[in-house]
């Protein structure tokens, strides 16, 4: 049994918190924290609102046009679209093992990098890869010095072949 210093009742030990800063228990019980801790939060927020119950309709949209706002942002399309290469590259496993998180980091700033200029210029810029993934005679990594930006329709016109065949 312990005594409380904010209520002044004799309390069983497991109706206190363990001291951060050391061994033993807390010199107040486990309801006067919590009752200490909501009063400071109303001081400092006021007096909570009511919560507004949605549907699960009601989520799931806000939840798509977030992730819509999102995913037509310059950052949402150049993560997108890094994704989108990833899993590709994953699939062909194309992406070495040993590629290190500054080398991942590379990679993902080359696709922020081509939707900036997308933006900037008006027409779609594309991350190519030198050596294709799928290759005709070969077949390339998905690995930051195997990249290039590309305007859209010559890496279309490059169709999957290294550009000085």
């Amino acid at each position: 049994m312990k005594h409380c210093n904010g209520c002044n009742t004799t309390k069983p030990l497991t109706e206190f918190h363990k001291r951060a800063d050391g061994p033993g228990l807390r010199s107040k019980c486990k309801t006067c924290s919590y009752d200490k801790n909501r009063k400071n939060l109303e001081l400092r927020e006021g007096p909570r609102k009511p919560k507004v119950v949605r549907t699960e309709a009601e989520k799931k949209e806000a939840a798509a046009r977030s992730l819509k706002k999102y995913r037509s942002s310059v950052k949402g399309k150049a993560k997108n679209a890094a994704r989108e290469a990833a899993r590709r590259a994953a699939i062909l496993q194309a992406t070495p093992s040993w590629l290190t998180e500054q080398q991942k980091a590379h990679i993902a700033a080359y696709y922020e990098l081509a939707a900036l200029l997308t933006q900037a210029f008006g027409f779609q810029f594309d991350v190519d890869h030198i050596h294709p993934l799928k290759g005709k005679n070969f077949r390339g990594l998905h690995v930051p010095w195997n990249l290039q930006i590309m305007e859209h329709t010559a890496n279309v016109a490059k169709n999957n072949k290294i550009q000085d065949e």
